[in-house]
């Protein structure tokens, strides 16, 4: 029987992810489309990981405020809103009778493809 290992920390979605947020953070301007392939990065560390979603979504929502040109472009701009909603804890977020965290990190993560998929 084939035993379970977790990956180990290095390859691991959200360290890739906070290693290029840190990098990005480095810079002195950040275009939108450095910003949308980021928050692809960022979506698939919430995949692997769903326990890390308030920091992913924290660290995206900072870098959105401090970089002036990634509002520039409506598609990176509504992208860094969503990732300050799904920054909240839980039960700012999860609210009953609207969608769940889960619907609206899909939902996300189907804005970053489709905007990849279209050139931003």
């Amino acid at each position: 029987m084939e035993e379970y290992m977790d990956k180990p920390e290095k390859d691991k979605k959200f360290n890739q992810f906070i290693r290029k947020a840190e990098s990005v953070g480095q810079k002195d301007t950040v275009i939108p489309e450095e910003y949308i392939h980021l928050a692809q990065s960022a979506m698939e560390a919430y995949r692997e990981d769903p326990d890390n979603r308030e920091q992913i979504a924290q660290t995206m929502t900072s870098i959105w405020g401090y970089y002036e040109d990634i509002s520039t472009n409506k598609t990176a701009d509504e992208i860094g809103s969503e990732f300050a909603d799904l920054g909240l804890p839980d039960h700012h977020v999860d609210i009953n009778g609207y969608e769940s965290i889960a619907d609206k990190c899909n939902k996300l993560g189907e804005k970053i493809e489709a905007a990849l998929n279209r050139g931003y």
